[in-house]
């Protein structure tokens, strides 16, 4: 199902995270950076897009965790004893097979002025696995790693994942 959403807009999402006030998640005020490893390289491509979509980030899952710090909001003077509404730090942790990567900012991340997100304008049946418009044009980039997407381009991008 594809819903068109407004840049920059915020959704409710059901469910709770065990707690019974509204909570508003925030990243934490340090970043944590991962560790440099010179063992370990990553290399950024950035490749023309080929026109196929294929899905890239197999065995990928986002994880969400909480630091201790918290904040309750003040909602001004109300006959209730509980907390109506609380900050709570938390942080994103990607999982592809055996490695983690903790991402501490993920919010700054939509900030970038970068980045437009345009959602998919037609119905899955009407999708089809390759994309023959765009097929080898060098200005439509294909994102094919978390360390591509982090290493933002400066052109047009598609992120080639689905069914994560």
């Amino acid at each position: 199902m594809c819903e068109s959403e407004k840049q920059g807009s915020i959704e409710r999402v059901f469910g709770n995270l065990g707690r019974s006030e509204v909570t508003f998640l925030l990243p934490p005020s340090q970043p944590m950076l991962e560790k440099c490893d010179l063992r370990s390289w990553r290399f950024i491509n950035h490749d023309s897009f080929d026109g196929k979509f294929i899905d890239s980030l197999t065995n990928t899952s986002l994880h969400l965790s909480f630091t201790n710090y918290e904040m309750p909001l003040n909602v001004g003077p109300r006959a209730l004893c509980d907390t109506l509404a609380v900050l709570v730090e938390s942080l994103v942790s990607i999982m592809t097979g055996a490695n983690i990567s903790v991402i501490w900012t993920y919010l700054s991340m939509f900030a970038n002025k970068r980045l437009e997100i345009v959602w998919c304008e037609h119905c899955q049946s009407e999708a089809s696995d390759e994309m023959t418009q765009f097929k080898g044009q060098s200005e439509v980039i294909s994102i094919d790693s978390w360390a591509e997407l982090f290493d933002f381009p400066m052109r047009a991008s598609i992120v080639r994942a689905y069914g994560n």
